[in-house]
């Protein structure tokens, strides 16, 4: 399957169309399917497979799927659809390749290749000249933040630490016992890379910048993808640092928590619809870290099941916003008004991702909600009012994003004779349909 993976990057080059490349995804998506129970299983002695892994590879293959159904004006536009064929085989193999990775040191390389094909979507299918500008805000970010991790990984090989995710003997600041090397310090290093990646509110300053000037294909996988791959490495790397974890737990957890609330407040106030998105991404994930940094298992059981079902929602709105933007031109609200007038087939879509988004039942993402806030309410009481204040936050500025764009007046340029293809009906219930049956199926997860 290795070699299929490699060899499919290079016969990329040569597709001529989308549908080759959604045939290869389905492929492997089924073959995923098949191979399900997995509890834990060695591919080889470098890569690795459990729940964890197996499922984010799901969400994975099934983002790129849709990524390639929403970029359809880059296949009838050939607008170097060779090159995008081969940036999202890259992206493929480097997310599945970093999610099965057993060493640290080979997740390291992964998890840094993917910021390439990223950068290569942002640059390339960018729509304004500011690309520029957060395609250097991206690798500024998320390169400069992984280097002290980099030099971890070679302090520890140095001492012959080989720290593998699967077979493990205790903790690596033991195994270390240096004395300019305190579990704090380790901790930091380790911890910091992923906590830019997901990002924790106060390293967020790329995703915006990112999320705007990207392409919809570059907004859906690192909304949907990307981000999540920062959470899968606190989860692995915990295993390892936890005694200094648990020194600097009250420190993300106090940041996160108060994101919650700044971040709403900056969603209520924001009339870019990206924008919007991508700071909800940050206030999601900000609840996320504070769940598994509590090193509760339901905050580990909330944890996954938040990376999940945000990473396909995260991915649908930010579809439902390009729909809208091929047809008005725009990204704000203000113009994006009244849409109920012209694409009532639209109205329902936007409802379900909206109250999705605020965790509604009987979606996964209000299982994950659940499981987190009695993770973090297991360790501390107080921090209730902040949980309630954020969660109601989350709820006000869904509605918000709901009613204020099929409400009220509409604008009198908006292309109201472009009506939703199949195409985009297929994509948007593709993102639907895992979401409103998660439910189903949540309890097999673990």
């Amino acid at each position: 399957m290795m070699i299929y993976l490699f060899s499919s990057v290079f016969l990329s080059f040569f597709v001529s169309s989308s549908q080759n490349i959604i045939a290869f995804l389905c492929f492997l998506f089924v073959m995923l399917m098949l191979s399900y129970p997995v509890y834990f299983d060695y591919l080889s002695y470098s890569f690795y497979m459990d729940n964890l892994s197996f499922f984010l590879i799901y969400l994975t293959i099934w983002i790129l799927i849709l990524m390639v159904s929403a970029s359809g004006s880059i296949y009838k536009s050939n607008y170097s659809y060779h090159y995008f064929n081969l940036v999202i085989l890259m992206l493929l193999v480097s997310l599945i390749l970093a999610f099965l990775s057993n060493s640290l040191l080979s997740f390291y390389f992964f998890f840094e290749f993917s910021i390439i094909p990223t950068a290569m979507l942002i640059m390339g299918w960018g729509y304004q000249v500011e690309r520029v500008q957060a395609f250097t805000y991206f690798l500024i970010y998320t390169l400069f933040s992984s280097l002290p991790l980099l030099l971890m990984v070679v302090y520890l090989s140095s001492n012959l630490v080989l720290v593998n995710f699967y077979n493990f003997l205790g903790s690596v600041e033991l195994v270390v016992g240096s004395n300019c090397l305190t579990p704090l310090v380790i901790s930091v290093v380790s911890v910091g890379a992923f906590l830019v990646k997901m990002p924790m509110y106060l390293f967020h300053l790329w995703l915006p910048k990112a999320h705007v000037e990207a392409p919809v294909s570059g907004s859906m996988i690192l909304a949907g993808v990307l981000l999540k791959l920062g959470g899968y490495g606190i989860v692995r790397v915990s295993l390892f640092f936890k005694k200094g974890l648990v020194v600097l737990a009250p420190y993300i957890v106090g940041i996160s928590l108060t994101s919650l609330v700044f971040v709403g407040f900056i969603c209520l106030r924001n009339n870019d619809m990206k924008s919007l998105v991508a700071y909800s991404s940050v206030s999601h994930m900000g609840i996320c870290i504070t769940g598994l940094v509590t090193f509760f298992f339901y905050g580990y059981m909330g944890g996954l099941l938040m990376l999940i079902g945000h990473g396909v929602c995260s991915s649908g709105m930010f579809y439902y916003i390009n729909v809208l933007y091929e047809r008005s031109g725009s990204r704000s609200l203000f113009i994006n008004k009244g849409l109920s007038h012209f694409n009532m087939s639209c109205v329902l879509f936007s409802f379900l991702i909206s109250v999705i988004n605020m965790s509604a039942p009987p979606t996964m993402n209000l299982f994950s909600e659940v499981y987190l806030f009695v993770s973090v309410l297991g360790s501390s009481l107080f921090l209730l009012p902040t949980l309630v204040l954020g969660s109601f936050l989350v709820a006000c500025y869904s509605i918000f994003f709901f009613s204020f764009s099929h409400h009220g007046a509409s604008y009198t340029n908006y292309n109201s004779h472009l009506v939703i293809n199949s195409l985009e009906y297929l994509t948007l219930s593709n993102h639907l349909t895992p979401l409103v049956l998660s439910f189903l199926f949540i309890f097999y997860i673990f």
